[in-house]
């Protein structure tokens, strides 16, 4: 299933208004089509971030940059359905993410 069929259907449980659906539908759709997500250009460069991992130990955006490329995303926490979503699609995704010679950092409030 698509990221945006799998939203959809989370939607469908949430007394969400219409309008803020079809924004939610929309951008993923444009992340899709453009497979960049909106408002980011191939290139450029992400601030240096670091922060503990789960572990506690530091992770560096420079450090892992330097090691391939990176596919950093940004997650309110495990309290928002669409952003729960969205990881389990990228965990799905890690063995393609991988073999391309990547590695995902995922960027949380959350403890």
């Amino acid at each position: 299933m698509k990221l945006n069929e799998e939203i959809q259907h989370v939607l469908a449980g949430y007394a969400i208004p219409e309008d803020a659906q079809n924004m939610i539908v929309a951008a993923v759709d444009a992340v899709e089509k453009n497979r960049v997500a909106p408002g980011l250009e191939v290139g450029i460069q992400a601030p240096e971030i670091r922060l503990p991992d789960v572990y506690g130990k530091d992770v560096s955006l420079s450090e892992r940059l330097a090691a391939g490329p990176v596919v950093l995303t940004f997650f309110r926490g495990d309290w928002c359905p669409i952003c729960d979503l969205q990881l389990r699609v990228l965990q799905r995704a890690l063995p393609e993410i991988e073999a391309a010679g990547a590695s995902l950092l995922a960027v949380t409030p959350s403890p």
